[in-house]
C-alpha cells in the first residue's frame, strides 16, 4: 500500500509518501516546507492569514503529490501551533475547503509517541550501541520542534514515561530575539522545573529529531548539500553541539545565511534550538545524541499501517 504522513508544525510542514507492502516504510517521497503556521503565536493566539494562506498553498502541492503517487491512505496531523490558536476551527476549515486535506489535532503525548515509534524502528544497533558500556534497556527520545519538545523514554515499542514541554525554537526566538543570555537561564530554569524527577536515568540510546538536531549535525559535517542518508544515525557529542551554539551565537544573520549545513530559513532560529538541546544534554548527563531521520511521519505512516 501506498501511505503518506502529513506533519504541520509550528515551523514547517512536511510530508512522507512511502510504500508499505514489504513490511516496512520504504521511502518514495519526503519533503519540507518552512510554513511558519505559528508566527507570532504566543502573542496573538491567532493563525495569521498570512501564514495561514502560506501553508494551505503547500498542503494543496502535497495533495497534488499524493494524487501524482497513488497514495491510498494518509494522515494529517497538526501539534502545537494548532494545539494553542484560538482560530484552530477556522484553520482546520480552510486546509479542508482549499487543500482538501482533513487535518487532525494530536495532543502533546500523541506527539511523543508518533516520534517515539517512528525513531526506534529502524536503528542500526551496531553503529548506536558501540559506545554503551552499561545496561539500560532504556531509549532517550527527543523532538525539538518549532513551538514544543517531546522527550520520551522506552524500552520496547511503547514509551513507558513522556512529557511535553511548552517551549520550541520558533516560540523561545520570538521571546526572546538574540538576547541569548536571559536565553539560556530562561531555558535552563525551563529544563530544570519539567525534568526534576529525571536526572539519574541512564539510556541505552539518546535519540535526536527533527529540524534543529539535523541541521546541527549537518553543520558538523559542514555539509554543502543536505544528505539525509549521511545525517541519519550521526552522532552529535555534547562538546561539538556546544561549540556549534557558541559560534552560531557570535555570528549575524547574514552569516549563518551563509553556514554550511544550515539552511538559510533557519538561520533566525538555529540558535534556540541549540540552547534547548544544550541544556537538555547538559541537565541528563548526555554525552552525545544520535541524529535520526526517521521521526513523527515514519511514526505517523506506522498509526495507519497494520504491519
Amino acid at each position: 500500500m501506498i501511505a503518506a504522513a502529513i506533519d504541520v508544525g509550528t515551523n514547517s510542514t512536511r510530508i512522507l509518501i512511502a510504500e508499505t507492502g514489504s513490511g516496512k516504510i520504504n521511502t518514495i517521497y519526503r519533503t519540507m516546507e518552512i510554513t511558519r503556521i505559528g508566527k507570532n503565536l504566543d502573542k496573538t493566539k491567532m493563525i495569521s492569514k498570512t501564514s495561514a494562506a502560506r501553508t494551505v498553498r503547500v498542503l494543496k502541492e502535497y495533495k497534488q503529490f499524493m494524487e501524482d503517487y497513488g497514495v491510498q491512505n494518509y494522515r494529517a496531523v497538526g501539534t502545537r501551533a494548532l494545539r494553542m490558536a484560538n482560530n484552530r476551527q477556522w484553520f482546520l476549515d480552510y486546509a479542508a475547503s482549499e487543500a482538501s486535506i482533513n487535518l487532525e489535532i494530536i495532543s502533546g503525548q500523541q506527539e511523543a509517541f508518533l516520534s517515539y515509534s517512528g525513531a526506534t524502528a529502524d536503528l542500526d544497533k551496531t553503529k548506536i550501541f558501540k559506545n554503551y558500556n552499561h545496561n539500560s534497556n532504556d531509549y532517550l527520545v527527543m523532538d525539538i520542534g518549532g513551538g514544543s519538545t517531546e522527550l520520551v523514554v522506552g524500552s520496547g515499542s511503547d514509551p513507558i514515561m513522556d512529557i511535553s514541554m511548552d517551549m520550541g525554537c520558533v516560540s523561545l526566538k520570538e521571546k526572546f530575539g538574540n538576547d541569548y543570555r536571559h536565553m539560556e537561564n530562561y531555558v535552563q530554569e525551563f529544563v530544570e522545573e519539567n525534568l526534576k524527577s529525571w536526572p539519574g536515568r541512564v539510556f541505552k540510546a539518546a535519540l535526536g529529531l527533527a529540524g534543529t538536531i539535523t541541521t546541527l549535525a549537518g553543520i558538523d559535517m559542514g555539509l554543502e548539500v543536505y544528505d539525509r542518508e549521511k545525517v541519519h544515525h550521526h552522532m552529535l557529542t555534547y562538546d561539538r553541539i556546544e561549540d556549534i551554539n557558541s559560534r552560531l551565537q557570535k555570528m549575524n544573520l547574514s552569516q549563518r545565511k551563509k553556514l554550511k549545513g544550515l539552511h538559510p530559513k533557519r538561520a533566525d532560529i538555529i540558535v534556540a534550538g541549540a540552547c534547548i538541546l544544550v541544556r537538555i544534554m547538559d541537565f541528563l548527563g548526555l554525552d552525545y545524541v544520535v541524529v535520526s531521520e526517521s521521526d513523527i511521519l515514519d511514526g505517523i505512516i506506522y498509526s495507519i499501517v497494520d504491519f
